[in-house]
């Protein structure tokens, strides 16, 4: 169970005073901040997820750095207000982050996005590079439609996301359970069990709009935009992320790296939370 107040690493006072979590983005994401140090880390979860997803890597963050954790609106599924018009969009997602760190004042932080959130902040750090010193993204990809006539090599045709949209709305529970295990890809209980809570806690209409808005986006042309130095991180065996599609991104943004890490599936902070944890430690400033 997700307890955030087990984690060690109290909130320098001096350092605290900078991000001011009172403001209501803040509070409407349940913003939180964790550690000391200079740091700032900002970790942002993917589709299916809140915060909590972030469990097992923030205790391993927060001795050397502050880490701020948010939910993004795709988790906030009780919210009478959900904008379906707002997000039915990437760039909607991209929005929330400037906004909130615009309330908060995030300056120059290490943004670690997965899926949907990294995807998001690429966009975000367009418009305001000066608040990311580095992006580093967990199984994000440009879009997920195959265009091979594009030399883009998506892993779903618009027929397969169309069929998958589908089954969503015909029996939202039968599906949770199929997708689930082939998304963690993993022989990891906990990690399916976690994963398959997150999305049937969604309402299903929300998750089939955050889904037709993750799945097919695309913002491919964007890609030569990002200015901030970016590192990909993917495990094998993505069923939304092929490597052909990571070595698609590399190529294109400016400055950018990328490894395989030594897992599969496409949630690794969830199923492999030391492979994931390590890495992120070799990539973030110090």
């Amino acid at each position: 169970m997700y307890a955030p107040e087990r984690i060690r690493g109290g909130v320098s006072p001096d350092l605290k005073r900078h991000l001011d979590l009172s403001g209501p983005l803040a509070r409407r994401h349940k913003a939180k901040l964790y550690g000391r140090g200079e740091t700032l880390v900002v970790l942002a979860h993917g589709l299916g997820a809140d915060q909590s997803s972030w469990q097992r890597i923030l205790p391993g963050l927060v001795e050397d750095c502050r880490v701020l954790v948010f939910d993004a609106a795709c988790a906030l599924t009780n919210d009478e207000d959900y904008d379906f018009r707002r997000y039915g969009d990437l760039h909607g997602y991209a929005e929330d982050v400037l906004e909130l760190f615009a309330e908060i004042d995030v300056q120059n932080c290490v943004y670690i996005g997965a899926s949907l959130s990294a995807n998001a902040g690429m966009l975000a750090s367009i418009e305001q590079p000066h608040r990311f010193k580095k992006l580093i993204a967990i199984c994000g990809a440009p879009g997920y439609v195959n265009l091979p006539e594009e030399n883009f090599h998506g892993p779903f045709s618009l027929e397969d996301l169309e069929r998958v949209f589908a089954s969503m709305h015909e029996n939202y529970l039968a599906w949770v359970a199929g997708f689930a295990p082939r998304v963690v890809c993993e022989d990891n209980s906990e990690a399916i069990e976690e994963f398959s809570r997150h999305l049937i806690s969604m309402r299903p209409d929300v998750a089939i709009s955050v889904s037709r808005t993750a799945f097919l986006t695309d913002f491919r042309d964007a890609l030569s935009m990002v200015e901030i130095p970016c590192v990909l991180l993917q495990g094998r065996e993505d069923l939304a992320v092929p490597e052909e599609v990571t070595q698609y991104m590399a190529a294109r943004l400016p400055k950018c790296m990328y490894e395989i890490l030594p897992t599969r599936g496409h949630i690794p902070h969830m199923s492999a939370p030391g492979i994931v944890l390590s890495a992120l430690r070799r990539h973030i400033p110090g």
